[in-house]
């Protein structure tokens, strides 16, 4: 029996129009494209896929990583909000307005 390998989405384009959009916690700009690991495609080692990013400041995308995504997004219910924002933005990539309104709900719901 063959077992399908996992194809890792890498997507520059994408990267770079969310390091454009506001910071999904502070609303501020410039962002990096934080990559949520937890839970998702990424092996131990392993980057996951573009698909997998939200925009953060540098600020806080430090946080997310010295904390652990569980501490940072405020455990099980905000991480899912994160990996759910990620999904949502990478279906409309491009769609800068949509976005906004994206990371405008996400940052109420994730960060009250």
């Amino acid at each position: 029996m063959l077992i399908p390998k996992h194809v890792t989405i890498r997507d520059p384009k994408h990267l770079e129009w969310l390091r454009g959009l506001p910071c999904v916690k502070t609303g501020y700009r410039p962002c990096d494209a934080c990559h949520i690991r937890t839970q998702t495609d990424g092996a131990m080692s392993k980057k996951p896929s573009d698909s997998w990013t939200i925009p953060m400041h540098r600020t806080e995308h430090s946080k997310q990583h010295s904390w652990g995504e569980f501490t940072y997004f405020h455990g099980d219910e905000g991480l899912d909000l994160a990996k759910q924002l990620a999904q949502d933005l990478y279906a409309v990539t491009g769609k800068t307005y949509e976005a906004i309104k994206l990371i405008t709900a996400a940052r109420k719901e994730i960060f009250g």
